[in-house]
């Protein structure tokens, strides 16, 4: 082989050696980039983030929210993937307010036992509006195990319950910002005696 044949031979691998390694880095950039659109669709609103939020919140409506609507006695209350919530086939939108207001507490009393509150309170209990409702809502706030404090307003003519009597808590009863245990009809009548 001549010298001239030789230099024509060494480019020609030079320019060879070249293309194969600049062909080597297009490859990993490609692949570099193909890694990356598959890590954004991960992190994208459809992607792991969504697939986790959806499993978690099918566990805390299967683990809590409806054991807490059997306790309650009420159509299964569960939240969508969107955190829409619903009662049953109904959309909370399109609940009574008694409804939406029992719903609310429903929740609140899911949200405390998930953050294990030490403290549940409820205010204006009236708000559901018929006695079976208040007493399914009364056992759903007792199988929370969580103390409770639960406000209603009661009329002097309507019987307010003797928690102590059914050994579930205290009545206590506020005339003119006085607080004092509640006596029922009949021990009031008892005293006067």
């Amino acid at each position: 082989m001549d010298v001239e044949a030789m230099r024509t031979a060494y480019a020609k691998a030079e320019r060879r050696l070249d293309d194969f390694n600049s062909f080597h880095k297009s490859q990993q950039l490609y692949e570099r980039i193909l890694t990356q659109k598959e890590l954004v669709a991960a992190l994208g609103q459809s992607g792991v983030r969504k697939i986790k939020l959806d499993q978690q919140i099918t566990k805390f409506c299967e683990e809590v929210l409806k054991p807490l609507s059997v306790a309650y006695g009420c159509e299964h209350i569960w939240l969508d993937n969107d955190l829409e919530i619903w009662r049953g086939q109904r959309h909370y939108s399109l609940l009574s307010r008694s409804a939406r207001y029992a719903v609310r507490i429903v929740l609140q009393a899911a949200i405390a036992m998930a953050d294990r509150s030490e403290l549940l309170v409820i205010d204006d209990i009236d708000e559901i509006n018929d006695r079976r409702n208040r007493a399914g809502m009364m056992a759903m706030v007792t199988s929370t195990g969580i103390p409770a404090l639960v406000c209603m307003a009661k009329r002097p003519e309507e019987n307010a319950p003797d928690l102590s009597a059914r050994g579930t808590g205290q009545t206590y009863s506020v005339i003119e910002g006085v607080v004092q245990p509640f006596n029922p009809p009949a021990a009031q009548e008892a005293l006067r005696a």
